[in-house]
């Protein structure tokens, strides 16, 4: 199996991509690679991360870009976006991933294979190294979780690891939260919520993979709600500010060391920018978090949901480096709420026609629309791929044909 190059492997370097760390041996194991060791796993490769690691597609000025193994020209995203292309090339039986804000799930969904994102506690992230200061506590946990191609391998390296009462050594990690307790309530199959879209328009594919998931789930004889949760939007500005509250200087000293520069792909996501927070203002955004917290609790209730169906995105993979939003993902992040990706299906041309009655949201829509219009006319006329891509179109969603192959996955969320 593989890990995100954040992971410790002794002997390994260990630089979290940075070239001031380039050389920097690890000494010993990370817990969680000690822990599958000692269960009989081979670990074959560390895998590449985005410089910074703060970036939803996977380049750095060490290794370089990741490509997407399904559909070369698109991102593999980030990021642990090794993980998920050597994942969907099949290079290993599974690796695992870090998350913050996506940065599991979107490269499983890049790449068409399972990712799981826990909530904060499950599984061991002792001895990793970090990649902005330690012991820094943002309000939103990092976690680790697997990336495979099946569910039931991932639930065998969970299993795995908690079978290890990993909460023996890293107090971060908590009993009891996965191990299944006998219910003496007769079993039922759970209410499922159905998220349609939130702070961003849906493209084609997407909304048919939604459409068709719940017409299955219905046929299976599955409880299928409606589920308006608080805005999206919303929660991925209080994270935004969050994810920088020291205005992301470890990231800058770091650079600075050997004049590494900054790379375009980290600037895109937006969060370079920002300035660091004074000690009222965190105080201020972790009370947003909480009462967004809140409401999505309410909300659920409100529901009377068990889980919830929800896109991994609202539209499929772009072009490397062009990422800039994490809504639909980061999200269940700042809520805390397991989440896993579901391959669902892939862009069909044939099916999947450009939306001509679009309408933006708002402003942030248009925005992230006339990105998705870039990518296409970037594809049209550059050879990126295997065969040079030549149609041009100017709707929504434009030419299918650019994407045909994509995969288009489903998230399911579950609550802490």
């Amino acid at each position: 199996m593989t890990v995100k190059e954040c992971f410790n492997v002794k002997g390994f370097a260990s630089s979290n991509n940075y070239v001031s760390r380039a050389f920097h041996m690890a000494e010993h194991d990370s817990y969680l690679v000690a822990i599958l060791r000692e269960a009989g796993a081979v670990i074959i490769a560390k895998t590449n991360t985005p410089q910074t690691m703060m970036c939803a597609d996977t380049n750095n000025n060490l290794f370089g870009l990741t490509k997407n193994p399904v559909v070369s020209h698109l991102t593999a995203g980030g990021s642990s976006g090794g993980e998920g292309s050597v994942v969907g090339f099949r290079g290993c039986a599974m690796g695992i991933g870090t998350g913050v804000g996506g940065s599991i799930r979107i490269p499983a969904a890049a790449q068409g294979v399972y990712g799981f994102k826990p909530s904060s506690g499950l599984l061991p992230m002792l001895g990793s190294e970090p990649s902005t200061w330690a012991g820094t506590n943002t309000g939103v946990p990092a976690v680790c979780g697997p990336l495979a191609n099946s569910l039931r391998d991932m639930q065998l390296l969970v299993k795995t690891v908690r079978a290890a009462a990993p909460w023996t050594l890293d107090p971060t990690t908590l009993p009891y939260i996965y191990e299944a307790v006998p219910s003496t309530q007769t079993p039922r199959r759970p209410v499922v919520g159905v998220i349609r879209q939130s702070g961003l328009t849906l493209h084609p594919p997407v909304r048919r993979a939604i459409q068709e998931a719940v017409s299955r789930l219905q046929a299976a004889g599955f409880e299928m709600r409606e589920f308006v949760p608080p805005d999206f939007a919303t929660i991925k500005k209080i994270t935004a500010e969050l994810f920088t509250l020291d205005g992301l200087s470890y990231a800058r000293q770091e650079l600075a060391r050997t004049g590494e520069p900054v790379l375009d792909s980290i600037v895109k996501l937006g969060l370079w920018p920002r300035k660091a927070k004074t000690p009222e203002e965190m105080w201020s955004w972790n009370a947003k978090k909480a009462a967004y917290q809140k409401q999505m609790h309410a909300a659920w209730a409100a529901a009377g949901i068990d889980i919830a169906l929800c896109p991994a995105w609202p539209h499929s993979a772009v072009k490397p480096g062009d990422w800039s939003n994490t809504m639909y993902t980061v999200c269940w992040n700042g809520v805390d709420y397991p989440a896993v990706i579901i391959p669902f299906t892939h862009v069909d041309p044939a099916i999947d026609k450009p939306d001509k009655a679009f309408v933006p949201l708002d402003s942030f829509d248009a925005q992230v629309d006339t990105e998705i219009q870039a990518l296409y006319k970037y594809l049209a006329t550059d050879n990126t791929g295997d065969d040079k891509i030549t149609r041009v179109g100017t709707d929504h969603t434009v030419d299918p044909e650019v994407l045909k192959g994509a995969p288009v996955a489903l998230q399911l969320i579950g609550q802490k």
